[in-house]
């Protein structure tokens, strides 16, 4: 009968439909559930996305949002949350519900019929003034800082949520004070998520593989204040540690690399486009991604100076746990701490010994009994140690202008100015007894105590300028190697056999032209200012340290001029 064969129909497409469609979905979702780094995104343990809310009193720009995609989220869901400010509800753009958006203006303002001619002079009106301003700002272009990580050893789990990962994001925007219009994720099959983030000027991207525990990582921002800290904070967010192994396999925690660069068109007379395209700073270290590990320790900007101090490794090295030497004397392979002045490299840990020791000493064992001693610069406090160690020294007067450089050394770079291993002296170099620092200008206290009119007599054994290369393009190198009665009062201010050693930068290299036509012609007029001031001799000498050449900062090599003045 035609009951019995609809029944029949029916019970057949049931079991076909069975067969065909649920059974195969229910096996894909079970793989898909047992994947051990998979997290569920449907109604399952992830929570809704993080909303986007704007910073208090902040004013959201108005955009224009399009998107297209291909039709391949068969198993997720997918939401684009609209930016709102605190005050306002949020909600899903497939509620069909907008709470800081009105679509009817918007469909409007998509057709040329829905806009009025008097809207369409307004803007035209708008559209001219901009013009107005771009010409008058021709020469001004658009600049960003683009910031590279890659990180290692995250947690799988991690890794593959895109919920956990979209909060990491957020959070990483709002520390860098930075504005997120909309954010948009990709879960990939079986494993993988896609992020970015869509900011008021440029973007944050990163996309993951969490079989592997890795992560890529981009932000770039219009330049404003550094995005350079938020390293650190890209690490505590994506870095967390993977879990606990149960096959007793060593679990070793998140690394990263990361780079600087800068984006768009910088001039070059800019202070951030010399800091990061012209100096050691900028080229050996914070744009090299390959280097095995870097961190940044200080950076503090004075009245003077900016001041960095980074840990750095070149050469990857063992991991702790994993029983090899290095990581049983890890104290022995710590990274190098380097310290860099308007990012020109200064000091090494690993090197700054050779270097002080080979500034300092020479003069004071030539000197029969060096007893007062001035320091000119120095900041680090390092020349101070090696003059302390000298047991005929009863005063040692040290002019540093940069209060904050003594300070920032002393937290950030103690070895330095370590002197606990001399007896009678302090933990802290310039707490010794026979130290006294004046925190002033070196040229005005020396003009003040010994220019042919100041009046004290020559009672320096030994005077050390430990300062700018002369060859540094600011003021205060001029001042201090161009000024003839500034030399005078070096020259008045020395004892019978006082010495004065200076340290001239880097070394010539072999063939370089006169220097009185090169970059170093301060050193040039120095020397020749020093010849006819009386000294009874001078010599020049270079320090030479037997390097491992694939550390780009041991490539600059110290030149320094010695000048003995005799009365005898």
């Amino acid at each position: 009968s035609t009951m019995t064969s609809a029944l029949v129909a029916f019970a057949v497409g049931r079991a076909a439909r069975h067969v065909l469609l649920e059974e195969p979905r229910r096996a894909f979702l079970a793989t898909y559930r047992e994947t051990p780094l998979k997290d569920q995104l449907n109604g399952g343990t992830e929570p809704p996305l993080p909303f986007i809310v704007a910073k208090h009193g902040e004013e959201i720009p108005h955009t224009t949002y399009t998107s297209k995609t291909f039709d391949t989220a068969k198993t997720t869901m997918s939401s684009s949350w609209l930016i709102t400010n605190d005050n306002e509800h949020i909600l899903d753009r497939n509620d069909n519900h907008f709470s800081s958006v009105n679509t009817a203006e918007i469909d409007a303002s998509n057709s040329e019929e829905g806009v009025s001619d008097e809207s369409k002079e307004s803007q035209t009106e708008k559209v001219n003034a901009f013009a107005d301003i771009c010409d008058e700002q021709e020469s001004s272009q658009p600049t960003a800082e683009h910031l590279m990580v890659d990180m290692k050893n995250v947690d799988g789990a991690f890794l593959n949520s895109i919920y956990r990962l979209a909060t990491a994001m957020i959070d990483v925007v709002n520390e860098a004070n930075l504005t997120l219009l909309s954010y948009h994720c990709h879960g990939m099959q079986p494993t993988g998520v896609s992020c970015v983030g869509i900011l008021m000027h440029n973007y944050i991207s990163f996309h993951t593989w969490p079989d592997d525990g890795v992560i890529t990582f981009d932000l770039v921002a219009a330049e404003g204040k550094s995005i350079m800290p938020m390293v650190r904070v890209i690490k505590e967010n994506f870095g967390v540690p993977q879990a606990a192994s149960y096959n007793g396999d060593v679990i070793h925690q998140p690394s990263m690399r990361w780079a600087h660069k800068l984006r768009g068109f910088h001039h070059r007379s800019t202070k951030i486009s010399n800091l990061f395209q012209m100096t050691d700073l900028g080229m050996f270290l914070v744009s090299i991604l390959g280097t095995e590990y870097k961190e940044q320790v200080a950076s503090v900007e004075t009245d003077f100076q900016r001041i960095d101090i980074y840990d750095v490794t070149f050469k990857k090295t063992p991991s702790i746990g994993d029983g090899s030497y290095q990581s049983l004397h890890s104290d022995l392979f710590r990274p190098d701490r380097v310290l860099f002045l308007d990012g020109w490299l200064q000091s090494t840990r690993k090197y700054e010994a050779a270097y002080h020791e080979a500034l300092v000493h020479p003069a004071l064992f030539v000197h029969p009994s060096p007893k007062r001693v001035a320091i000119i610069g120095g900041g680090e406090c390092a020349t101070l140690r090696e003059v302390l160690k000298h047991n005929t020294v009863e005063k040692v007067e040290m002019i540093e202008i940069d209060k904050e450089m003594v300070s920032v050394s002393r937290e950030s770079i103690p070895e330095w100015s370590d002197c606990s291993d001399l007896e009678g002296s302090a933990r802290w170099c310039v707490d010794d007894p026979r130290t006294s620092m004046y925190y002033e200008d070196a040229h005005a206290w020396f003009m003040k105590r010994y220019s042919d009119e100041g009046g004290r007599p020559g009672d320096l054994d030994v005077i050390i300028l430990d300062a700018l290369d002369p060859e540094a393009e600011v003021p205060f190198a001029q001042a201090l190697y161009g000024d003839d009665k500034f030399m005078r009062a070096f020259f008045n201010s020395l004892s019978d056999d006082g010495i004065l050693i200076m340290q001239l930068g880097e070394a010539p290299t072999y063939g370089a032209p006169d220097e009185t036509y090169s970059k170093f012609k301060n050193r040039a007029s120095t020397t020749t200012l020093l010849a006819t001031l009386g000294f009874q001799s001078i010599h020049m000498y270079g320090e030479v340290s037997v390097v491992d050449l694939r550390i780009l900062f041991a490539m600059y090599l110290p030149f320094l001029l010695s000048a003995i003045c005799d009365f005898m």
